[in-house]
């Protein structure tokens, strides 16, 4: 546990100096990105492919993909800390992709997700590696957010979202926002990923406190009890809030998913959601192809699935209200 704490916080630390030094250093000029930017004529950044035009009265949502691949390694064998974006490793982030963006994201908005280096499951979840891996991701979501200022935005409203290490990505983005950018975001949603001090302490990271307010960060996490926290996430998070009732408190959360009927709770301790009633016996938790990473009953691979219909109704809410 004190390993993963210290693993967490020094990994963060690295991803905060990087956005503070992207707010100084000025970016290289990139050729103008046409408006959606579905089949880029540039090499970076790629995007997926919604094949819907983009709405110039629309709020855009620019979303990060979580982590999709276990390892990776060059022609020689040597273990690579992130990935090298191959067709298919491109073609399983967009499964992802597309599961946001048809059940979390309302018709009346942009979604612009970028294909970028994450770091592979192995490299963020080991002492050693995860700093370098997760800077180099970093770095890489911070260069495709200016791009997307730069040259796609053209000062329309917009919602930055990612779900765990695009949570990172999310925070990462939110403490390299200009005062000017910061007016321009509805939310921040940082879904399977916690909030520590250091993130509360942000002057562009104000925990959202309801369903409606604006300029605020959302963040969640799920288990079936204190026993199945996945504490190399949510190590030292200090807030939560339930996206079923858009409440902070313990006040419980009643809902179905897939044929099973569910409540949850905050853990005031924890931070957590408690979610009772899940079966895990037909829904396990751990990610097809890849290691346990967490404990048997953690609810992270079903952050964005799990709570799909809130999450679509609340960005439009904090959209267009």
């Amino acid at each position: 546990m004190k390993k993963t704490l210290q693993l967490t916080l020094f990994a963060l630390a690295v991803v905060a100096a990087l956005a503070s030094c992207q707010k100084d250093d000025p970016q290289p000029t990139q050729p103008t990105q046409p408006s959606q930017p579905s089949q880029p004529s540039q090499p970076f950044p790629e995007w997926f492919e919604t094949a819907t035009p983009m709405n110039k009265d629309f709020v855009d949502v620019l979303f990060f993909a979580g982590t999709n691949i276990e390892t990776e390694f060059d022609k020689d064998g040597n273990e690579l800390l992130n990935i090298t974006l191959t067709e298919a490793q491109k073609a399983k982030i967009a499964d992802e992709y597309k599961t946001a963006w048809t059940l979390m994201c309302p018709d009346s908005v942009n979604f612009f997700a970028p294909y970028y280096h994450q770091g592979t499951f192995s490299a963020i979840t080991k002492e050693e590696t995860a700093p370098k891996a997760l800077a180099t991701s970093s770095e890489d979501a911070l260069k495709i957010f200016r791009y997307y200022m730069d040259h796609i935005n053209n000062g329309r409203p917009f919602i930055i979202a990612g779900f765990s290490q695009g949570a990172i990505m999310v925070r990462a983005i939110l403490a390299s926002l200009t005062d000017e950018e910061y007016a321009l975001m509805k939310a921040a949603y940082m879904i399977g990923f916690g909030l520590d001090d250091q993130a509360l302490n942000n002057p562009h990271i104000k925990p959202a406190t309801g369903e409606f307010d604006k300029g605020v960060t959302i963040s969640f996490n799920s288990a079936a009890s204190r026993a199945d926290i996945w504490n190399n996430i949510l190590a030292n998070t200090h807030y939560c809030i339930n996206p079923v009732n858009w409440k902070t408190d313990a006040t419980p959360g009643h809902y179905t998913y897939d044929g099973m009927s569910l409540t949850n709770h905050i853990d005031a301790e924890t931070h957590v959601l408690f979610v009772d009633g899940f079966d895990f016996d037909t829904h396990p938790s751990v990610l097809p192809g890849c290691s346990p990473r967490w404990p048997e009953h953690n609810l992270h691979v079903y952050e964005v699935r799990m709570y799909a219909p809130f999450l679509r109704k609340n960005i439009k809410d904090r959209a267009y209200r």
